[in-house]
């Protein structure tokens, strides 16, 4: 199975791009400056109505940390409930964290157990207190598919011993993300020893100078992704 590479998209001109340029998927968000936050219902709806790809729908209310209170998971499960109601090829993106470091299962649970959407856990999971712990406890998530993470990290080139750890005890697949761009995409699949499959993640490099996904750089990226 061929690696996906993944397009951070903040627009539905970024998702028809990046599907022109050959991405199988892209990660749909608001305020990419922040991290990534929640998109616009109006956002998701026209995006999914413009591409065939698949969409992963980023959930995660604001930028202040992983750590949330009973009124933002609340936010997140609406969210979540009317994304569900759209048609289109969708996922969701989203992660939580306790107070001490660790996955919050509660919030977890919380949020996923009335949704069909497969998952992935973001990269709450590299500010986990144990990271290769936190990897492999989500094994037990059937409808988590993936996980995007940087290695525990800052940039995922600076981590490929924790990747490949986690690539190998997670039976997910590990997106590949933070600080992607051609050389050191390159260089993490040319240090990657696990035979298992896994994605990148890629935002500001598929970008131009006006910060619009362009297709000519999504076309060289999906290229040199095999």
């Amino acid at each position: 199975m061929p690696r996906i590479t993944e397009i951070i998209v903040q627009s539905v001109q970024d998702a028809v791009n990046a599907q022109a340029g050959g991405s199988q998927r892209v990660e749909l968000v608001s305020a990419l400056s922040e991290g990534g936050l929640t998109p616009s219902i109006g956002l998701i709806y026209h995006t999914l109505q413009k591409v065939s790809i698949e969409v992963a729908i980023m959930i995660r209310p604001n930028n202040i940390s992983f750590v949330y209170d009973k009124y933002d998971l609340e936010v997140m499960k609406k969210d979540i409930s009317e994304i569900e109601k759209l048609d289109g090829n969708k996922t969701i993106v989203l992660g939580a964290l306790t107070k001490q470091g660790e996955i919050d299962f509660e919030a977890v649970d919380y949020l996923i157990k009335d949704t069909k959407m497969p998952i992935t856990f973001h990269r709450a999971i590299d500010s986990s207190k144990n990271y290769l712990k936190s990897i492999k406890e989500l094994n037990n998530y059937k409808n988590i598919t993936h996980i995007l993470t940087s290695g525990g990290g800052a940039k995922a080139h600076e981590n490929i011993q924790s990747l490949n750890d986690a690539i190998e005890i997670s039976n997910k697949t590990i997106i590949c993300g933070s600080g992607i761009t051609m050389e050191t995409m390159k260089k993490i699949a040319s240090s990657i020893k696990s035979d298992k499959v896994y994605d990148f993640h890629i935002g500001s490099f598929a970008q131009n100078e006006n910060q619009v996904v362009d297709v000519d750089k999504v076309k060289e990226l999906v290229k040199s992704n095999v």
